[in-house]
């Protein structure tokens, strides 16, 4: 939390020292988001990303082609995103106990790892 809100004090600095750029807003969106407008559908498609993202990391990872540190933010910031699509108390509590377990199995595989070393 506190470097989310570092990050958002950093940028407000950072706006407001040099202005917003002409071009701000202008970009194009990712595929699959353009003329979007129903807010739950942007979600669900960000929770599918992210998914897909997490596990193609845990693909890389068996490959040793990035550090575990990557997948565990990939896995934060899909637990994140889960939290964030829904306010009903029973699917935010399962979307937490689904994270909660995916950390441990992720720390446990390492952990395997690292007693083999």
């Amino acid at each position: 939390m506190r470097t989310l809100i570092t990050f958002f004090l950093l940028t407000t600095i950072a706006i407001g020292q040099e202005g917003i750029p002409a071009n701000f807003g202008t970009e194009d969106l990712p595929p699959g988001l353009e003329g979007e407008t129903d807010l739950s559908a942007i979600k669900r498609k960000r929770i599918e990303a992210l998914q897909l993202a997490v596990e193609v990391t845990r693909i890389r990872i068996q490959q040793g082609q990035v550090n575990i540190s990557v997948l565990l933010a990939a896995q934060t910031e899909l637990a994140m995103a889960k939290l964030d699509s829904t306010i009903v108390n029973k699917e935010r509590l399962d979307h937490l106990e689904m994270s909660a377990t995916s950390a441990l199995e992720t720390w446990q595989r390492v952990n395997e790892l690292r007693k083999r070393v």
